[in-house]
């Protein structure tokens, strides 16, 4: 028996040849399989790893590298040592928010398709978003506004996800705006859906990059999102969130000019009646 893996029309194709012999007849079997979606699997699982084990050992290293330094300098100044604990505290913040954020996703990967979703003014929803994340735009001098209807629209869904779902794509925008910018949340009622749009000011995103932008850890462009904080997964969490809601996300954007996240999602119009 031979195999190979060959590449076909695009697609990963793994073909087994089978040799048998009967009687005065031999013969053989070609096996054909398309891998490519298990072999895309396999990459995804590997640069997931590599990017989990990258995001971790950086604020590890840099903490062994302050506690190292502390421990062995017996005489240093107190207010030096202070400046070694504030950054040792940084980084097990940033720590934090990975294991966090990575323990949300294997959530939400895992997630019985069968779970249970209640009714969810969503209105209420946002303003309650809206309300919590007031103080980031002040410290940040950014306006948030928010324009929602005047009618209630109900969705089924989980208070929680939806929470940090609207949570993310404010805590996105308000990161990538300069001061003194807007980011407004707008909602648009469509026959059976709702959408939602968190729009900013911001640096933008290069349209290479936009299909992109929903991978666990990818940033665009790591230069300019420096400093910026985040694990790299509030995106991916958006997007997974999204589609447990059977709704979609997608982005419009424009270097230098800002970005357009609208997320749609099918209106209850009553308790057992998810309009698709």
């Amino acid at each position: 028996n031979q195999s190979k893996v060959i590449k076909f029309s695009g697609n990963t194709v793994a073909a087994t040849v089978l040799g048998f012999e009967g009687g005065s007849f031999e013969g053989a079997i070609i096996v054909l399989q398309d891998v490519t979606e298990v072999r895309r699997l396999e990459r995804a699982r590997t640069d997931f790893v590599a990017n989990a084990s990258h995001e971790l050992k950086t604020p590890i290293a840099a903490l062994k590298g302050f506690i190292d330094t502390l421990m062995e300098d017996n005489s240093m100044p107190a207010d030096t040592a202070s400046h070694f604990l504030s950054r040792s505290a940084a980084q097990v913040s940033r720590l934090q928010g990975v294991v966090t954020d990575l323990l949300q996703l294997s959530r939400l990967e895992s997630r019985d398709e069968d779970r249970a979703l209640v009714g969810i003014n969503l209105f209420e929803l946002l303003r309650a978003v809206y309300t919590n994340s007031l103080l980031d735009a002040h410290l940040a001098d950014i306006s948030l506004e928010i324009l929602l209807l005047d009618e209630p629209v109900d969705v089924m869904g989980e208070r929680e996800s939806l929470e940090q779902l609207f949570t993310n794509l404010i805590d996105n925008a308000l990161k990538y705006s300069p001061q003194g910018s807007v980011v407004r949340v707008v909602a648009e009622l469509g026959e059976s859906t709702i959408e939602i749009q968190v729009i900013d000011q911001g640096i933008g995103i290069p349209i290479k990059e936009q299909t992109r932008i929903f991978e666990r850890f990818y940033r665009v462009d790591r230069a300019r999102s420096q400093g910026k904080g985040g694990t790299g997964l509030g995106l991916s969490i958006v997007k997974h969130i999204t589609e447990l809601h059977r709704g979609r996300v997608a982005v419009e954007s424009m270097e230098g000019k800002g970005s357009i996240f609208t997320v749609t999602l099918p209106v209850a119009y009553s308790q057992g009646d998810l309009a698709l």
